[in-house]
């Protein structure tokens, strides 16, 4: 049902970021008991549950459909369609400079910790298990939404409060006012995310949906490690605190033009809702 649709991606991230909460805190308390190498030995021990539930699925066999074209000629296709769709192409592009110039800040953590609030493992932990709370928080709002109407408004929100986010803790190098704001980041970083992937899900055609979901993916998980690695030159030059404000400060002019995007967008968008029909009720 696409009305539903929203709903299982922000439970999926519900359950993606649980673990993002839960896990650095216990890294926190291991490390300095039982060192990294066994942390490490017990995570990949963890897999193990995975591919338990893996295999556990039973799969419907079903007759293979004969592909006219090839794998090169699909993603042409593919990214032709997401050029040429105004709300994709524009969702694609925010996530592809959010992910490079805000989420990137992630790699920066542990220096913050160690050199900026001198701490160790365990202050590394409570950072990563802020955001994960602001990330959880924002998966479960999701969920409990009924409607796709105002994700679009929720997505400029969102990257503002990643952009402000980052300034804030450039400007305000404080450990407890960085747990609030690595909270409104994780909020907003899941926000951005799991609400343009409904979005793109909600007005895609059928016959390339997985296509364009090929491209969602690598916007956020292939532009975020280049990202990661110009901010790191960057902090290696002028310093982790410089790094953040700047891209901080480059994020923040990517939302404004969202936001003042965001109305043309909308146009487009509203249409193809009403068509695919993926309004609730009480609209």
């Amino acid at each position: 049902n696409p009305a539903d649709r929203g709903n299982a991606i922000a439970l999926n991230s519900t359950m993606v970021n649980s673990t993002r909460l839960i896990g650095p805190v216990i890294a926190g308390i291991l490390i300095p008991l039982i060192g990294e190498a066994f942390c490490f030995l017990f995570n990949s021990i963890s897999y193990l549950a995975v591919l338990f539930s893996l295999f556990s699925i039973k799969i419907l066999k079903t007759q293979p459909v004969k592909e006219e074209s090839g794998m090169f000629s699909d993603l042409k296709d593919g990214l032709k369609y997401s050029m040429k769709n105004k709300p994709i192409r524009d969702l694609l592009l925010l996530i592809v400079l959010m992910g490079f110039f805000g989420m990137s800040f992630l790699v920066l953590l542990p220096i913050y910790a160690k050199d900026i609030f001198n701490g160790d493992a365990h202050t590394l932990g409570l950072l990563m298990s802020s955001m994960g709370i602001g990330a959880l928080t924002a998966a479960l709002s999701l969920a409990y939404r009924k409607t796709v109407i105002g994700l679009g408004q929720n997505i400029s929100i969102a990257s503002f409060l990643m952009s402000f986010a980052l300034i804030l803790t450039a400007v305000f190098p404080n450990l407890i006012l960085a747990l609030i704001l690595l909270s409104l980041f994780g909020y907003g970083m899941i926000i951005l995310l799991a609400a343009s992937n409904t979005i793109i899900q909600t007005i895609v055609d059928e016959n390339r949906r997985g296509r364009v979901m090929s491209f969602y993916t690598l916007a956020f998980m292939g532009f975020g490690p280049i990202g990661s690695l110009a901010i790191g030159w960057v902090s290696g030059k002028w310093g982790a605190l410089n790094a953040t404000l700047s891209f901080g400060l480059l994020s923040l002019l990517i939302s404004i033009l969202f936001f003042l995007n965001l109305p043309k967008l909308k146009k487009v968008i509203y249409p193809i809702y009403k068509e695919k029909r993926v309004f609730d009720s009480s609209d």
